[in-house]
């Protein structure tokens, strides 16, 4: 429930940002002599691979996005400003996988999320809705083998497949009401930041705007 809650709800958003702004600092509200080392690639990839995976992936995706956005969309939108010379770089973009996991109205977390809500639904019954609405998404794919409870997708880094098993019942697992109190009583302002108590917030209805992309060929890292 925990590593939901920091993955894709709004503590999660809060704690991308707290932590940027004390990466920049580097953790001593100064940002001289600091170097910030992001690793974007690759995947957690194992044998079986579950909803932690699912969650850990979907957070590399969003530092990949983050990457593309700020070291090349950005800063070729700034030499257009300053009208500086300089030739346009084609890259590969991860869109169309952010589209497949947070994507609205309809998308791999959301469909989850309406299978926990739905009585009678299993983990079969998800891993079904997923083929029934994302069959024909690029990066989506049904596995060589045990299609009927598992899924692949076609991540940045490579492919994963993920065993669907057990992925309601962690989906449903929730915080108890006394952690997040804990973490607001924190000595530690980025932690009270993360647990702030808000209004929700739903997932982006768009992961920002489409780029001009070259397909991607790859095997997974």
């Amino acid at each position: 429930a925990l590593g939901r809650t920091l993955a894709i709800g709004p503590a999660g958003s809060r704690a991308r940002s707290a932590a940027t702004r004390s990466a920049v600092k580097g953790g001593t509200g100064q940002s001289d002599g600091y170097i910030g080392l992001l690793d974007i690639f690759g995947n957690e990839v194992f044998e079986t691979n579950s909803f932690e995976q699912l969650l850990i992936n979907y957070a590399n995706e969003k530092l990949q996005a983050h990457f593309t956005s700020t070291a090349i969309v950005l800063l070729q939108q700034e030499y257009e400003r300053e009208e500086l010379p300089w030739g346009k770089i084609e890259f590969s973009d991860n869109s169309d996988v952010l589209w497949l996991l947070e994507g609205r109205p309809v998308a791999i977390l959301a469909t989850l999320d309406d299978q926990c809500l739905q009585a009678g639904s299993t983990d079969a019954s998800f891993v079904a809705a997923l083929y029934t609405a994302f069959e024909a998404h690029p990066a989506f794919a049904a596995p060589r083998f045990d299609a009927d409870s598992s899924f692949t997708i076609r991540h940045f880094g490579g492919e994963v497949t993920y065993d669907g098993s057990g992925f309601l019942l962690k989906n449903k697992d929730s915080l108890f009401a006394e952690l997040p109190a804990a973490m607001r009583a924190s000595s530690c302002p980025m932690v009270c930041s993360l647990f702030a108590e808000t209004n929700p917030v739903s997932l982006p209805s768009s992961v920002g705007p489409k780029l001009a992309v070259n397909k991607r060929k790859g095997a997974a890292r």
